[in-house]
């Protein structure tokens, strides 16, 4: 009122939008969620219905969205949607991915379990295979986990997921698995080995073997992929113990399986190439500890060039440090500084210096 009546001061104009601002944030929740019903109340039955069932997932693509409903021309009700109002958002330059606002989603959520309930899990179940097979593997966990679906999530984490644990991305992986209740943790091999990823991400490398023994000695899945990814999940954990041992025969002896497991698995394992990448990596490290240099250098740069394509950034650290460890053991000094400082400059740039 009072900048109402002061119209002319220089900020009248700036500190009233401000006000306002303030306002719609006092009351955001009511005065959004009336404005997303009126967007909602305003579409189609058809269009309301693919809001609802595409509301479980954080952002949408076309194929994706027709994943969730099972109907075809995504694209162009995402594009719809994103014309007509400010509720729906496209992502990025070429506007594939799209996104709901926070109210809008809410709002959809709430109706979907209200008027859907036995549907929620299966579309969470659907969200999490589709994400898991196009690249987004922690983004499957989540939805796994939405859907409660525990071994579910045991199945991507080995076939997928596990890798992750030397990335960038270990720490929404910890707080994904996190979500595993832990009476679920000793039901599967691969919850086993999730219980055991658990551990290794806490740094608490005393409490690994347990889980891996448990992992051994329950039922193999009948798939045999995910059996062989559960098998190398539980070799590359065992590593750790290995090496917090300083057993260089143990880490030779595992990753040498691991290798064999993977090679007999070729292609079908979805994570075969980042799990080769972690196998080679501490393969070329017991070998060093042995004096195998040569060997050691050889297995080595073969897991560099398979860890950069599979951004297991904390496993290309690694290989990058023994190779610079070797060369100086050789006296290739310049070779061993520029190895050392590529390790140093990942380091830096992922935060990882403490």
């Amino acid at each position: 009122e009072r900048l109402a009546a002061g119209a002319t001061l220089p900020l009248a104009q700036p500190a009233r939008h401000y006000a306002i601002v303030d306002l719609v944030s006092w009351r955001s929740d009511e005065t959004l969620r009336g404005l997303a019903e009126e967007v909602l109340a305003a579409r189609p039955p058809e269009v309301r219905r693919f809001l609802r069932l595409t509301s479980v997932a954080e952002r949408l693509c076309a194929s994706l969205a027709e994943e969730l409903t099972g109907q075809v021309g995504g694209q162009r009700v995402l594009e719809s949607l994103a014309a007509e109002n400010t509720f729906v958002v496209g992502l990025g330059p070429g506007r594939k991915w799209y996104r709901y606002h926070t109210l809008l989603r809410q709002t959809l959520r709430h109706r979907l379990a209200v008027e859907a309930p036995n549907e929620v899990a299966g579309l969470h179940v659907r969200a999490a295979l589709w994400l898991a097979e196009n690249g987004q593997p922690l983004a499957g966990l989540r939805h796994a986990a939405q859907a409660q679906d525990w071994q579910l999530m045991g199945r991507l984490l080995v076939t997928r997921a596990l890798p992750l644990s030397l990335s960038a991305e270990r720490s929404a992986l910890a707080l994904a698995l996190s979500r595993i209740p832990p009476d679920q943790l000793a039901t599967t091999p691969e919850l086993a080995v999730a219980a055991a990823t658990r551990t290794f991400l806490d740094n608490r490398l005393a409490e690994i073997e347990p889980h891996l023994a448990l992992a051994r000695e329950l039922t193999p899945s009948t798939d045999p992929v995910v059996s062989a990814g559960s098998q190398v999940g539980q070799l590359l954990l065992a590593t750790a113990v290995a090496r917090t041992h300083g057993d260089s025969k143990q880490l030779v002896e595992v990753t040498t399986r691991a290798l064999q497991v993977l090679e007999a698995t070729g292609a079908t394992l979805p994570a075969a190439r980042a799990y080769r990448a972690i196998a080679l990596s501490n393969r070329g490290t017991g070998q060093l500890w042995e004096g195998r240099l040569s060997g050691a250098e050889h297995t080595l740069r073969a897991g560099l060039a398979e860890a950069g394509p599979a951004a297991v950034d904390a496993g290309r650290v690694n290989l990058l440090s023994h190779l610079a460890l070797s060369a100086a053991i050789c006296g290739r000094l310049t070779t061993a500084h520029g190895l050392a400082t590529n390790a140093i400059d990942i380091v830096e740039e992922r935060g990882w210096a403490p």
